[in-house]
C-alpha cells in the first residue's frame, strides 16, 4: 500500500512539474522570439493571404496572459484583380488571454491597441470590397473573431481612400474603442474628416445587443453620430444637389436597427451660413430643426420635422411641425402618401418664395400680384396618385387671409374658414369676423363686415376660370345683406369676361346706397346725383343685380 502511494505522489509530481516547466521554458523563451522574426512573419503571411512584415517582436507571460508587441509592423494584401489594403503601424501592443482562447479555439485578447498608423485603401473596378464570394468568408471570420475580444484600441490612425479616379479622400486621425460583454458589444471613436469640412470632426457610437456573425444586419443596434463644422467640401462627395459658396453644418443622428430594417432615425441640424452659388439665391441664416424618420408597413417612412426654421435677410420662416409619409418605390423615387403642417406664415412665405426665385417667372407675377397674407394652419395634403404629385388632394384652416386684386378677380382680405382643393379647383367655408371685399373694377371702395359667411368656390379649365359664390351673409353695423356673385374670366384674351352680381339688402342705413352702385355701370353724373341726392334714411328691402363685362374689346357691346 505504501508504495503505491509513494509511486502516485511521484506521477502527481511530475504532472506538477510539467505545466511549472512549461510556463518557464515559455518565460525564457519568449523573449528570444525576435530572433526568428522573419520566419514568424513568412508563417503569417502564408496563413493570413497578407504580406505580413515587422521590425522588432516583443513577447513575454504574465498570470497566463502572453503579452506581444510588435513594432514597425506592415500589412500588404496580396490578391490581384481586388481592391487593395496597406497598412503601416509604429506599434501594436496585444495581450493574449490563454485561457479563453483555449476555450473559444481561437486568438482571445483581454487588451490590444494599434496605435500610430497610416492605413491606404484602394478602389478596383469601382469596388471597395472583394467579390461576395470572396468576402462573404473572410467577413465572418472577421467578425467571429471580434465577437470575443473584449477590448480592442485605435489610437492616431490616419486612412486613406484612394478612388480609381479623383483625389485621395482623407480620414485623419481616427481614434475608436471596441468592447466587448455578456454577449453586447459596443464601438465608439471620434474622426476627423477634412475631405467634408477644413475642421470637420465626428463623433460615433454603435451598441449591439443581439448579433450574429452569420448574419450581422439581422442583429439590434442602436447608433449615434455627430458632426461639427461639415462644409462646402461635401460637394466632394457628390451628395449636394447644387453648388455652395458657404456651409457650415453640424448634425446630431441617433437611432435603431433590428431584423434588417431601420427602426428608428431622429435628430437635430444647424446651418450657418447656407449660402447657395448662383446670383438668384440670397444668403440663409439660422436654418435649424430636429426630426424623426418612422418606418410604417409596405417600405413607406414618416418624416417629422420639429421647430424647422430659418431666416432670409432677417425675415424669419417658422415652421412648428411638418409630418410627411412617403414610400420608396423601386425605379420611381419617392412616392407621396400623406403631407401635414401645424401653421404656415403666408407673408413670410411669399417673402421666401421671392428671394429663393424658386418659381417660373409667370407664376412669381401671379403671386407677387396677390401678395397675400395671413396664416395657414392644420393643412392636410393627401395624393390620389402618389405616383402623381400633381393628383394632390388639401384641406386647411385659414385664419385672416388676404389676397390682393389678381387681374378681374376681387381683393378681400379676413378670410377666414376651411379650405379644401386640388389643382383645378377648390372652395372655402367662409367664416370671418372682420371680412373685407373689394371688385376694384366696377366699386371705388371695397366693402367692410363684422360678419360674413358662405361658399366661395373656383374651377380652372383649360378654357377659363370660374369663381363663384354660394349664398353669402354680410353683417356690418349699418348694413344686412345677402348675395352672390361669379365671375367667369376666359384666358382668351379676345373673350369677354362676364361678371355677375346680386345683392339683397334689409335693415340698412340709407347712406350705404353709394357703396352698392357701381359708378360705371351707372355713368359718374347719375351716380355723383345719387350720391348727393340721398340724405338719411332707412332702408327696408333693397336689390342689387349686375351683369357685366369687364374687358374693354372693340366691337363687343355690352
Amino acid at each position: 500500500m505504501t508504495r503505491r502511494l509513494v509511486k502516485l505522489y511521484k506521477i502527481l509530481l511530475i504532472l506538477a512539474l510539467i505545466p511549472a516547466l512549461l510556463l518557464l521554458s515559455l518565460r525564457f523563451g519568449l523573449p528570444q522570439l525576435s530572433r526568428f522574426s522573419d520566419q514568424i512573419a513568412a508563417s503569417l503571411s502564408a496563413n493570413l493571404g497578407v504580406n505580413v512584415r515587422f521590425g522588432e517582436l516583443h513577447a513575454s507571460l504574465s498570470r497566463l496572459h502572453l503579452q506581444v508587441r510588435i513594432e514597425d509592423l506592415t500589412l500588404l494584401s496580396s490578391a490581384t484583380n481586388a481592391p487593395t489594403l496597406s497598412l503601416q503601424a509604429e506599434q501594436l501592443e496585444m495581450t493574449l488571454d490563454v485561457l479563453q482562447s483555449l476555450k473559444h479555439l481561437m486568438p482571445v485578447f483581454s487588451v490590444a491597441e494599434l496605435r500610430d498608423a497610416d492605413i491606404l485603401w484602394q478602389e478596383y473596378d469601382g469596388r471597395w470590397l472583394p467579390s461576395a464570394s470572396e468576402n462573404e468568408d473572410a467577413s465572418a471570420k472577421l467578425l467571429a473573431l471580434l465577437q470575443h475580444q473584449p477590448s480592442l484600441i485605435l489610437s492616431n490612425l490616419h486612412i486613406g481612400l484612394q478612388p480609381q479616379v479623383g483625389e485621395l479622400q482623407l480620414i485623419s486621425p481616427l481614434n475608436a474603442v471596441f468592447e466587448a460583454a455578456r454577449g453586447e458589444y459596443q464601438i465608439s471613436g471620434s474622426a476627423r474628416m477634412p475631405r467634408i469640412g477644413e475642421d470637420a470632426y465626428g463623433v460615433f457610437a454603435l451598441h449591439a445587443s443581439a448579433f450574429d456573425p452569420a448574419d450581422p444586419l439581422g442583429g439590434d443596434y442602436r447608433f449615434y453620430f455627430q458632426s461639427d463644422a461639415l462644409g462646402t467640401e461635401l460637394l466632394n462627395l457628390g451628395i449636394l444637389p447644387v453648388e455652395m459658396d458657404a456651409l457650415n453644418l453640424s448634425a446630431h443622428l441617433w437611432g435603431g436597427w433590428s431584423d434588417h430594417q431601420l427602426t428608428e432615425l431622429q435628430g437635430d441640424f444647424s446651418v450657418t451660413p447656407l449660402s447657395i452659388s448662383g446670383p438668384q439665391w440670397p444668403e440663409i441664416d439660422n436654418l435649424k430643426g430636429r426630426f424623426v424618420l418612422l418606418p410604417l408597413v409596405d417600405d413607406s417612412y414618416q418624416l417629422q420635422f420639429k421647430t424647422l426654421q430659418a431666416s432670409v435677410q432677417g425675415v424669419p420662416l417658422v415652421l412648428t411641425e411638418l409630418i410627411s409619409e412617403f414610400r420608396l418605390a423601386a425605379n420611381q423615387g419617392i412616392e407621396p402618401l400623406h403631407f401635414t403642417l401645424d401653421s404656415l406664415d403666408l407673408a413670410a412665405l411669399h417673402y421666401w418664395v421671392e428671394m429663393l426665385d424658386v418659381l417660373p417667372d409667370a407664376a412669381e407675377q401671379v403671386l407677387d400680384r396677390l401678395a397675400p397674407e395671413g396664416q395657414i394652419s392644420q393643412l392636410v395634403v393627401g395624393w390620389e396618385n402618389p405616383q402623381d404629385w400633381l393628383s394632390f388632394v388639401l384641406t386647411a384652416r385659414l385664419d385672416d387671409v388676404a389676397v390682393s386684386a389678381w387681374q378681374d378677380a376681387p381683393e378681400a382680405s379676413g378670410i377666414s374658414g376651411q379650405l379644401h382643393a386640388n389643382l383645378m379647383m377648390g372652395q372655402i367655408e367662409l367664416e370671418s369676423a372682420a371680412f373685407t371685399l373689394n371688385f376694384p373694377q366696377l366699386f371705388g371702395n371695397g366693402w367692410d363686415y363684422t360678419e360674413a359667411s358662405g361658399l366661395v368656390s373656383w374651377q380652372i379649365t383649360g378654357e377659363a376660370l370660374r369663381l363663384n359664390t354660394g349664398l353669402l351673409s354680410l353683417r356690418n353695423e349699418a348694413i344686412s345683406a345677402n348675395g352672390r356673385f361669379g365671375l367667369y374670366r376666359p384666358f382668351d384674351p379676345e373673350e369677354q369676361i362676364e361678371f355677375s352680381l346680386l345683392i339683397g339688402i334689409t335693415d340698412t342705413d340709407a347712406l350705404q346706397t353709394e357703396f352698392y352702385t357701381p359708378p360705371r355701370e351707372l355713368g359718374e353724373t347719375l351716380y355723383d346725383w345719387l350720391k348727393g341726392a340721398i340724405r338719411a334714411g332707412q332702408v327696408n328691402q333693397a336689390g342689387l343685380l349686375i351683369h357685366a363685362g369687364l374687358r374693354l374689346i372693340p366691337n363687343i357691346c355690352r
